[in-house]
């Protein structure tokens, strides 16, 4: 009986990462077309709100974003960016199976989809910057 009670135990934690997939931030995102840090501000600031991110800076170069979904999953992300990158990566979350185990972190996929989409409409928005810029010019 008690090794029944052991398997059924280690069955219910291995089941919740069965949900969850490793943590991966999105690529770094590098900016090919001149920009100063205003510009590449507006552009993440744009996008996110397009996308029902709540946007805050944490400091110069740095912006913490979050997103709630369906009132139950949040997730927190933070920003940082110059005239040439912009890097998401995940700073917290609730109700999203974050779990870190053997020196890596798991966590519901849909972060990855949540992060990756933001990441493209920033990349969107940097793009159009880029096409203003080059047309002033």
């Amino acid at each position: 009986m008690k090794k029944f009670l052991i398997a059924v135990c280690l069955s219910i934690g291995l089941s919740s990462l069965a949900w969850a997939a490793q943590l991966q931030d999105p690529p770094k995102i590098e900016i090919a077309t001149p920009a100063d840090a205003a510009q590449v501000k507006t552009a993440i600031t744009t996008a996110a709100n397009r996308r029902k991110w709540q946007i805050s800076e944490s400091a110069p170069g740095e912006l913490e974003a979050s997103i709630t979904v369906r009132g139950r999953h949040m997730v927190k992300v933070a920003i940082a960016y110059d005239r040439q990158s912009v890097q998401i990566r995940y700073l917290d979350s609730a109700n999203m199976d974050y779990e870190p185990s053997n020196g890596r972190a798991y966590i519901n996929g849909n972060y990855m989809k949540w992060t990756e989409t933001l990441a493209a409409d920033i990349r969107g928005q940097l793009k159009q910057i880029g096409q203003t810029t080059a047309s002033a010019q």
